[in-house]
């Protein structure tokens, strides 16, 4: 069962956190990245990628698409708490609002993924909260600014 709502509940032994972040740099290079941490905030995996031309919503929803791909890969269990700093991408997927710009079969896949997984909450919170997992999006930004063919992910 998945729930998406907003606001934030202290870690339970069961659950792991995914936090994430998508970045854009000069209108045409994105990239999102993300950190995986278990209940008591031990990183349990990072990951950093570059992306194909998108918004920053689309690269908001890539990195929550990415990080649940990889958990799932990884298999971490428990229930998963999915933060992200992207308004637009929570009410997205909570289907408060539909964003013309957003590539919709982006957004079915990662609804599709949400739907596979036991329990997934997914929670809004502040920019200044998600300091980690936007500098593992920036990681990549910053390489695919210098290199644009790199691609990285990082486990």
């Amino acid at each position: 069962m998945a729930t998406i709502k907003k606001g934030l509940d202290p870690l339970l032994l069961e659950q792991v956190k995914l936090t994430c972040d998508g970045a854009i740099a000069n209108s045409s290079i994105a990239a999102c990245g993300g950190i995986v941490r278990d209940y008591i905030e031990n990183m349990l995996l990072a990951f950093a990628a570059k992306l194909p031309q998108c918004s920053t919503i689309e690269a908001n929803l890539w990195a929550i698409l990415f990080g649940l791909q990889i958990m799932q890969d990884q298999h971490v269990e428990g229930e998963i708490l999915v933060e992200t700093d992207s308004m637009e991408a929570w009410q997205t997927l909570l289907k408060i609002s539909s964003i013309a710009q957003v590539n919709n079969s982006l957004v079915n896949t990662t609804t599709k993924w949400i739907s596979q997984l036991p329990v997934v909450n997914i929670f809004h919170i502040p920019r200044e909260s998600n300091m980690r997992a936007d500098c593992m999006a920036k990681v990549d930004l910053n390489l695919a600014v210098k290199h644009p063919k790199r691609v990285t992910l990082t486990l």
